[in-house]
């Protein structure tokens, strides 16, 4: 291979610095497929993960955006636990799905807002308000799950 085409593999792959994580996941995949090839890369697997990691990734979007503009919210796990065990509970009484969904948006809203008032009005810094109500959000989730997995039906998921 020539200077020339190593250089420009090389400025490719500044450009495009998805490329790096991508091939770290391909070959993580391949690894754990070639160690439990019965169970690891059957499609109800894939689908599994890719179930588990939707949450994490809306998150993430989320995330990014505070980020980017220069901020910290160490409560966002914490919101998403409590969303969705509202959302849970909800499917487990008998709502129906939007009903919950919505549930779970408005207390994750509430859960944003409570930080919001406190970082704005009080001028108390993000990473303090963000970090306490980390603690009592998780708190809140975990005293209205009773520290227990509720299972929601699976009808319509």
């Amino acid at each position: 291979m020539s200077m020339d085409a190593k250089h420009a593999i090389a400025r490719w792959l500044s450009r495009n610095s998805w490329v790096g994580p991508l091939v770290a996941l391909l070959v993580l995949y391949a690894l754990f497929a070639v160690m439990v090839p019965d169970t690891f890369p059957t499609a109800g697997n894939v689908r599994t993960m890719v179930r588990q990691t939707t949450v994490v990734g809306i998150a993430a979007l989320g995330m990014t955006l505070v980020v980017i503009l220069g901020g910290i919210d160490l409560s966002v796990g914490s919101t998403v636990a409590l969303a969705t065990v509202v959302i849970a509970y909800l499917l487990q009484a008998g709502a129906g799905p939007l009903t919950a969904a919505l549930g779970g948006v408005l207390v994750a809203a509430a859960c944003g807002l409570f930080n919001g008032v406190l970082i704005t009005s009080l001028r108390v810094m993000p990473f303090i308000v963000t970090l306490g109500a980390m603690g009592i959000i998780r708190g809140a989730a975990k005293g209205l799950a009773h520290e227990q997995k509720i299972d929601a039906p699976v009808t319509w998921l």
